[in-house]
């Protein structure tokens, strides 16, 4: 619309040159809601309780400083560390001199396993002889 001395013309009315007129353009208006919508998405979203994206004054991301105090932390126990495993290598090291040494010794399977080996040693000097006949015959 078009406004001249703070009054809206009509369109019927004429526009003179030289004269100072105001248009405003109109906006054609939507259905709402917007505002109720904004507190739905809002109620939904957390809040971030992390600070490690933040940085600290000097400039440097909380998340570096942490890992860093990590890091020496970890490096500080590591002596530790390696003296427990020491001690469990020590200990499994004792525990198998400890292990009471396990002998077999049955007199009847010993005199079993040399016949069988004997046995086996004169099955094959006979299939041995046998084909160095066959072989001379054939």
């Amino acid at each position: 619309y078009v406004v001249y001395n703070g009054r809206i013309l009509q369109d019927n009315e004429d526009i003179h040159p030289d004269q100072m007129y105001h248009v405003i353009p109109r906006l054609v208006g939507g259905k709402g809601g917007f505002g109720s919508m904004l507190r739905a998405i809002g109620a939904q979203i957390e809040k971030t309780t992390s600070r490690e994206a933040c940085r600290d004054l000097s400039g440097r991301r909380m998340r570096d400083v942490n890992n860093e105090k990590k890091l020496k932390e970890w490096l500080g126990k590591q002596s530790e560390r390696e003296r427990e495993k020491e001690e469990k290598r020590k200990e499994r090291i004792e525990r198998r001199r400890n292990k009471p040494q396990h002998k077999f010794d049955d007199p009847t399977f010993f005199e079993q396993k040399n016949k069988v080996v004997e046995d086996l040693e004169d099955a094959l000097q006979k299939g041995n002889v046998a084909t160095a006949t066959q072989a001379t015959f054939g």
